[in-house]
């Protein structure tokens, strides 16, 4: 099955392939994800919670002022909450989940297909299925699945019909999903444009179409960044930066363990004998380096952890590999026996399974702590309180969806603040989820707590140790005296990783 095929057995291939992708599907749901792990999922589903209410915006009560203000959920680019909200129409938010299921099932799709075009076995297609970084993906509310669905949608309509002339209208959405592909990540122009520049330089049979496309493609993102920033030509800030501070590090940690998780594959991809070589090695190349000088990526943070959440920056290149190396892999395959060919395939199939098991449940455990910490700060607190928490560690767990709170920061809480909750009757509730690879951090929070408890007999009604993480919950009885936070500046007295914010 891994040798080169004739036409005659695509049609097997196609099916071996959709039914482990059913057998996929079926362990997932086995494993149905409990809750949000990252403060980016958050945002993301708070977006499309106004999307769904046809906003852009929400509504969140200013403390000080008492009033309710608009707020924008997220600064992120829009296009992973926009394929978030038909699901919220469903009436159970967490059906969102099948979203980058859906998404990482079409790639593995696209990546088949182009493997047909190229005369390869479509089963190569299951290294992206088996790949953990894309599996974890698959199971998390984040732009990796939804961005990869549009890159490799662009990639691949390209790859094949750049070599069709008389079909110039694959070019043509090409451009238009490398587009549109920016409504999710902007470093997809890394990897694309050494592929389109080439056919446009060259003026290959096309190449206007590619152009037209891209264009096309390019306004719903130039539409949404004019009506929410003023400026079609708006950038999130990056606050981790650039420097070669962790180039090094990074270069590393990048080359070995992309052929750690994808064993040898980026070296057999140096092998390919096949079209786009110079294209393939240059996009490789450039989009590499660009994220071995990009100060975020390697945290300190747990290492399995660190392996599958840093990596998730290299998925753009996981096609590229599968494509290059699928071709030195059916040269040697040919070399083999058919019976030898069909005994490793099945091997190798029957090897999946369990490992799609050990894989999903290890993070259906992970995903299950998340759960608990949250159910237990909704059950020490009271719907319509005041939270004061730190920032991203704990926000995530406090989702505006079924009993909501009123969330803070606790650098952006004031005494006025405070009082006014109380004039008000609203009770204010501190949560803060700490965890021990932030020590430096600890400093300036127990600073804060120690500041709070002298001012308003702070008392702690729940401590909990889960997993990696800490819960602290309290409730502020009264505030007599100024409360003045620990400045932001003060937190990076400690000199922290620059990967990392203080929160």
């Amino acid at each position: 099955m891994l040798s080169e095929f004739k036409p005659a057995n695509y049609n097997l291939s196609y099916l071996a392939l959709l039914l482990l992708i059913a057998v996929y599907l079926v362990i997932w749901i086995t494993f149905f994800p409990k809750y949000i792990s990252t403060s980016d999922e958050y945002h993301y589903v708070y977006q499309a919670k106004a999307f769904a209410q046809g906003q852009l915006e929400v509504r969140q009560l200013n403390l000080t002022a008492w009033v309710e203000e608009n707020f924008l959920p997220s600064q992120t680019s829009p296009g992973t909450s926009a394929l978030m909200t038909p699901f919220l129409f469903l009436g159970n938010w967490k059906l969102v989940y099948f979203m980058p299921l859906i998404c990482q099932l079409l790639v593995a799709l696209l990546i088949a297909w182009v493997l047909k075009e190229d005369d390869r076995s479509p089963l190569f297609a299951l290294l992206f299925l088996t790949y953990p970084v894309a599996v974890v993906f698959g199971r998390m509310l984040m732009s990796d699945m939804p961005n990869m669905l549009f890159f490799t949608g662009s990639l691949a309509l390209f790859w094949v019909g750049a070599r069709l002339p008389e079909r110039p209208g694959m070019l043509f959405f090409s451009g238009v999903l490398a587009g549109l592909s920016l409504l999710f990540r902007h470093t997809n122009v890394l990897v694309l444009a050494p592929f389109f520049l080439s056919h446009v330089l060259r003026r290959r049979p096309g190449a206007g179409y590619l152009i037209v496309g891209g264009m096309l493609g390019c306004l719903p993102r130039f539409a949404y960044y004019w009506l929410v920033w003023g400026n079609p030509l708006h950038f999130e800030s990056v606050p981790q930066g650039f420097s070669f501070f962790r180039f090094y590090e990074h270069l590393a940690f990048y080359g070995l363990s992309f052929n750690f998780l994808l064993p040898g594959l980026p070296f057999l991809a140096f092998l390919y004998r096949g079209r786009y070589r110079g294209e393939l090695f240059a996009a490789v190349l450039i989009y590499f380096l660009f994220y071995c000088f990009f100060e975020g990526g390697a945290p300190a943070t747990g290492f399995k952890k660190r392996l599958i959440l840093a990596n998730r920056y290299m998925l753009p290149l996981a096609p590229l590999f599968i494509w290059a190396a699928a071709e030195p892999l059916s040269r040697w395959a040919a070399l083999l026996r058919a019976n030898y060919r069909r005994t490793l395939a099945v091997a190798l199939v029957i090897l999946v399974i369990p490992y799609w098991v050990v894989l999903l449940h290890q993070h259906e455990a992970w995903s299950a702590e998340r759960a608990q910490v949250r159910q237990i700060i909704y059950a020490n607190t009271l719907p319509g309180s005041i939270i004061i928490h730190n920032s991203e560690n704990t926000r995530k767990y406090l989702l505006p969806f079924g009993e909501p709170r009123h969330q803070y920061c606790w650098r952006e809480i004031q005494e006025r603040d405070l009082l006014n909750a109380q004039e008000h009757g609203v009770p204010v509730f501190t949560a803060f989820v700490r965890r021990g690879d932030r020590s430096w951090f600890q400093a300036c929070l127990r600073e804060f707590l120690a500041h709070l408890t002298a001012v308003s007999e702070l008392r702690p009604i729940k401590t909990a140790k889960v997993g990696e993480e800490t819960l602290e919950i309290s409730r502020v009885e009264k505030t007599w005296a100024p409360l003045k936070p620990v400045a932001r500046e003060e937190c990076y007295s400690t000199t922290p990783p620059l990967s990392w914010s203080p929160d």
